[in-house]
């Protein structure tokens, strides 16, 4: 197990913790990159003010549950903890 550094077969509590940080490390880098090609929609590797204003309006108007041009606090609460679940932003 490459997260046995020592080689002596088990994984001490340090090992693990290095192993937690490492997999969390590997997970959001993973996690930004899907996000920074959801956001390229041209696929050019970069990502533009269009493509970003798409993306910022797209996630306004899922934050606008009532469709007046403004979020409130209480919107902003509900419809953030929905936004980490919803394959838009995630």
């Amino acid at each position: 197990n490459a997260s046995d550094k020592n080689k002596d077969g088990s994984l001490s509590p340090a090992e693990q913790q290095q192993a937690i940080q490492s997999l969390k490390k590997d997970r959001e880098k993973s996690r930004q990159a899907r996000e920074f090609q959801r956001q390229d929609s041209n696929k050019d590797k970069k990502v533009s003010r269009k493509e970003m204003h798409a993306h910022l309006l797209t996630l306004f108007k899922f934050m606008d549950t009532d469709n007046n041009g403004e979020i409130s606090l209480n919107e902003f609460r509900v419809q953030s903890v929905k936004v980490m679940f919803d394959s838009r932003f995630n």
